[in-house]
């Protein structure tokens, strides 16, 4: 999947999932096509992610600890609405 954003701007890529590998491989490949890559082990290490810093697409693990990824992306369109948001199962 690759994305593609209208402006010059590099998209800032919010990756959430409980699993260190899943994470990596992601942070990687994405890294390697010159995004921007931030990553988070939770729905709430995520918040506090978005709150220092902007990012421009969340893509989330559904299944995880406390909250789920539909949790978060509940959240984050109330407090983020401009985020795109994709849940990954």
């Amino acid at each position: 999947m690759i994305l593609t954003m209208p402006s010059k701007k590099i998209p800032a890529i919010l990756i959430v999932d409980d699993e260190k590998t899943a994470r990596r491989v992601i942070s990687k490949l994405l890294s390697a096509r010159g995004y921007k890559v931030g990553t988070a082990n939770s729905a709430e290490e995520a918040l506090v992610a978005m709150e220092n810093e902007s990012f421009d697409v969340l893509l989330t693990d559904h299944m995880m600890g406390e909250k789920t990824g539909l949790d978060l992306i509940v959240e984050t369109n109330r407090l983020y609405p401009d985020i795109v948001k994709v849940l990954l199962t």
